[in-house]
C-alpha cells in the first residue's frame, strides 16, 4: 500500500468535509507528515526516547521496533510514561493518524498473530504539557489480551487509569485510521475507520469510538495546549517483538509545530514564519506578518511549557515584523515561540544547538 503523494490533497478534502462528519470548529492552519524522508523522526517533541530507542522513518512510514519491554518500560500507565513523539497543539484541533497499528519485524503491514495473551499496541496519545504528570488520553490499535485486533481507549487521571476497547476483530489487519477532535471546550472526541489508502478518491467514513466518541472513566482536564502524538508500547513481554507503524499524520489547528517550514499556514489576520536560522546558536530571527493592526504578544517557551521570555507585547501596525531572539544562557534543546494577536495564536518550534 505505497500511498503517499495523495495524502495531502486528500487531507484538504477531508477538512472540507468536516461539516459532514463533525460539528466541531476546526481552524485553517495545517500540518502534514507523510514520513517520506528516511531516517530519524524530525519535527516532533519526543519524551522518554530511551524507553523505545528504535523509532525511525523507513519505506515512507513511521516504524517503532519494540523488541524489549523489561520492567514495562514502554507502558503508558500510572508511573510509566513510555515514549511519545508529539506535536504541540492548542484547542480546537484535529489529529489524524493514517494506517496506524501493529506489524511484524519482517513486514510492518502484516499483523502479528493473536494467540490470546498479547498486549501490543500503536496509536495516538493526548498528554498534558507536564511530562512528569501521567495525565493523558490514548486510543491505540492492536491486541489486548484475549481481545485481538481491536482498538483500545484509555483515560489516565491522577495516576489512575480507566480502559476499555471497541471489540474483537474490528480491525482484522491490525491497523486503522484514528481521528481525534479537540473541541473548543478542551474536550476530545475519538473516531476510527478501517484504513483509507486513497483519501483523494474515497471519502473518509468515520465511526465514533464505542458509538459515543468518549473514552472510559473520568476525562482528563486539559489546558489550552496539549501534546498529541504517536505511541507504541506493550504490557510485559507477550507478543514481542513487533513494530508500530503509521503511514502519515494530518493536523489541523491554530497551533502546530514542525521543523518542516514548507507548509505555511494560511490565516486571515497574521502569519508566523519559521525562525531563521534554525537550528541556531545563540541568536535567531522570528518573522511574522500582520494583515491588520492589533495587540501582539510574542513569547518563548521550553518543552515543559514554562515561559522563557516575552519578546514583544503591545500594539503593532500591519505589515512584516522581524524580532531578534538571543538565547545566550539557555541550554541546547527544543523551544517554542508563540504569537498571539487579538486572542488568536500560532506556535512554531525552534532548536538551539550549542
Amino acid at each position: 500500500m505505497k500511498k503517499k503523494k495523495l495524502y495531502l490533497f486528500g487531507f484538504l478534502l477531508s477538512v472540507f468535509a468536516l461539516g459532514i462528519n463533525s460539528t466541531q470548529k476546526i481552524n485553517s492552519s495545517t500540518l502534514s507528515d507523510d514520513f517520506e524522508a528516511a531516517g530519524e523522526l524530525t519535527g516532533f517533541v519526543t519524551n522518554n526516547a530511551n524507553a523505545l530507542p528504535d523509532v525511525i522513518k523507513v519505506d515512507g512510514r513511521y516504524r517503532a521496533e519494540l523488541t524489549d519491554n523489561q520492567n514495562n518500560v514502554t507502558l503508558h500507565f500510572n508511573e510509566n510514561q513510555g515514549r511519545l513523539d508529539a506535536k504541540l497543539l492548542t484547542f480546537p484541533f484535529e489529529f489524524i493518524a493514517r494506517n496506524i497499528g501493529i506489524g511484524t519485524l519482517e513486514d510492518s503491514q502484516t499483523a502479528p498473530s493473536h494467540i490470546g495473551n498479547e498486549y501490543v499496541f500503536s496509536g495516538v496519545q493526548v498528554h498534558v504539557l507536564d511530562f512528569d504528570d501521567p495525565t493523558s488520553s490514548h486510543v491505540v490499535v492492536g491486541h489486548r489480551g484475549s481481545t485481538g485486533f481491536t482498538i483500545e481507549g484509555k483515560n489516565t487521571v491522577n495516576g489512575s487509569s480507566s480502559v476499555n476497547d471497541a471489540g474483537a476483530n474490528i480491525v482484522p489487519n491490525g491497523r486503522a485510521d484514528i481521528r481525534i477532535i479537540g473541541g473548543e471546550d478542551n474536550s476530545i472526541t475519538v473516531y476510527w475507520q478501517l484504513p483509507n489508502p486513497n483519501v483523494s478518491e474515497t471519502p473518509d467514513d468515520w465511526t465514533l469510538y464505542n458509538d459515543t466518541g468518549q473514552l472510559p472513566g473520568t476525562d482528563p482536564v486539559f489546558g489550552d495546549s496539549v501534546y498529541v502524538g504517536l505511541i507504541t508500547y506493550a504490557f510485559e513481554l507477550n507478543g514481542l517483538p513487533f513494530v508500530g507503524t503509521s503511514d502519515a499524520i494530518e493536523v489541523t489547528s491554530d497551533i502546530s509545530t514542525s521543523n518542516e517550514p514548507d507548509l505555511e499556514p494560511e490565516v486571515q489576520s497574521f502569519l508566523l514564519h519559521q525562525n531563521y536560522p534554525n537550528p541556531f546558536n545563540p541568536a535567531t530571527t522570528i518573522t511574522f506578518e500582520l494583515e491588520q493592526s492589533g495587540f501582539v504578544k510574542l513569547e518563548v517557551f521550553d518543552v515543559s511549557g514554562q515561559r522563557i521570555s516575552v519578546l514583544k507585547k503591545g500594539a503593532m501596525n500591519r505589515g512584516r515584523h522581524d524580532i531578534h531572539f538571543n538565547a545566550t544562557g539557555l541550554s541546547s534543546g527544543v523551544y517554542y515561540y508563540r504569537l498571539t494577536i487579538n486572542g488568536r495564536e500560532q506556535t512554531r518550534q525552534m532548536t538551539l544547538l550549542k
